[in-house]
């Protein structure tokens, strides 16, 4: 049995543990989405420097025409632009992790007090701010991490259908290119050979079209974090904020 200054002592622990572990929450939060904004900009960046090389062997360069090496130099500059947007995208992924392993350092911080504090009754069903025990904030807290721990595999998997894109395209720019033998197969939805640039109307639209498609899928991917329910993220962090004003 605890004394009551035990009591005390322990809420007073408790509440300043929750205030550290939200303020991390918050900060791990903010790194999260200043990471998925540069990702969505890399990947746009990516897109268009993949789709004007789909084109470019078709585009006009009219008194440019005869500049010697010029298309040759265009092309080499749009594949540097795409190694750049990839390691950029690989870089945001990266920051991602850092802060899921913040998020997971803020919930683990009050799982392992609040498994502390089962083992007594009267801390373990009393609110430490409010009207929230510390078991149902450290649940709230890590429904958190899980949500964007689950988020970095769909983020993972749209860094690897980007470089089977650039992949793809390297590989139709080859005299025997074939776009469907580079890992993973082509473009979905697209057939092998389906990158492979130069050509004009129809078929030349078609491969555009592949592309964009594709690229579509994976910035929609990456902005929409579907593996995370934005509104209840907010809705806990708000709860908990209401829970400790006053206090």
């Amino acid at each position: 049995m605890l004394t009551p200054l035990e009591l005390r002592n322990a809420k007073r622990e408790a509440q300043r543990a929750v205030r550290l572990a939200v303020n991390a929450i918050h900060s791990s939060l903010d790194a999260w989405k200043a990471a998925v904004s540069d990702g969505k900009a890399a990947a746009t960046t990516l897109t268009n420097a993949a789709l004007t090389q789909l084109h470019l062997p078709a585009l006009p360069l009219v008194l440019l025409g005869d500049v010697p090496g010029l298309r040759p130099a265009a092309e080499a500059k749009l594949r540097q632009q795409q190694d750049e947007a990839l390691a950029a995208l690989k870089a945001c992924l990266e920051r991602l992790h850092e802060a899921v392993a913040g998020l997971a350092a803020a919930a683990d911080s009050l799982h392992q007090l609040a498994e502390r504090d089962a083992a007594a009754p009267l801390l373990a069903k009393a609110p430490v701010f409010a009207t929230l025990p510390l078991h149902l904030v450290a649940a709230m807290l890590a429904e958190v991490h899980s949500q964007h721990q689950a988020e970095l595999g769909v983020k993972a998997g749209v860094l690897r259908g980007c470089e089977q894109v650039v992949g793809d395209l390297r590989a139709a720019d080859r005299p025997d290119g074939d776009a469907s033998s580079g890992p993973g197969g082509g473009v979905p939805g697209s057939t092998g050979g389906s990158l492979r640039s130069g050509g004009t109307g129809r078929a030349a639209a078609q491969r555009e079209e592949a592309l964009r498609r594709t690229m579509q899928v994976y910035l929609t991917a990456w902005m929409l974090s579907p593996e995370v329910d934005e509104g209840r993220v907010e809705g806990h962090l708000a709860q908990l904020e209401a829970d400790m004003r006053g206090f």
